[in-house]
């Protein structure tokens, strides 16, 4: 196997994980566990509570973020609509960076049935964070970091995304990595838990 062909392997490898959240710079990725884990815990049988169904994978809590123009947000943002899609990325993260494109597909496809969100880990004062939401995520809510809500979706890798239901019970287990196209089936199969 030639140089090249090594090098276009090792970063196929690097945008299909993803990178180690919490690093300043691309250079210290780490590859993750890919595959979400929801074999188990989804089979389990849900339970009805004081606020809605429980799937078994947690619940996001009570939160107060802003978007990147000021609007404050809260967990009323899950009442929109049936779903609510949660990409947690960075700007430094090139598998978060390169999966962008697709969340265009996904709203085209969704966006009557889901609301997606994005929360940015390094929003706060980065221009970059702007310049890359206007280009891919105009219709998404793209929120900077509130700690109640990165609580929950902090997994010690970037990206990481969540399906929630309007109460904000996580209905899939938390998909660690760069799924892009593939993130279709999980939307599929939390649409189906929900109706």
């Amino acid at each position: 196997m030639g140089r090249n062909s090594i090098a276009a392997v090792l970063a196929a490898l690097v945008l299909l994980a993803g990178c180690a959240s919490g690093s300043s710079s691309a250079g210290t990725n780490q590859i993750p566990v890919i595959a979400a884990e929801s074999t188990a815990a989804a089979s389990a049988e849900t339970e009805s509570t004081s606020s809605g169904t429980d799937y078994g994978f947690g619940r996001i809590p009570e939160f107060s973020a802003s978007d990147l123009d000021g609007k404050t947000f809260d967990n009323a943002l899950f009442k929109e609509k049936d779903l609510t899609f949660i990409n947690y990325w960075a700007t430094w993260c090139p598998p978060c960076r390169g999966e962008l494109p697709d969340f265009q597909a996904l709203y085209d496809q969704y966006g009557d049935r889901i609301t997606f969100v994005t929360v940015i880990d390094d929003a706060i004062d980065n221009a970059e964070a702007g310049k890359l939401a206007d280009e891919y995520l105009s219709f998404c809510v793209n929120l900077t970091p509130d700690s109640r809500l990165i609580s929950e979706l902090q997994t010690g890798y970037v990206p990481t995304s969540v399906i929630v239901d309007s109460d904000g019970n996580l209905v899939i287990d938390k998909m660690i990595g760069a799924y892009g196209g593939e993130y279709a089936g999980y939307i599929d199969e939390a649409l189906e838990k929900v109706e």
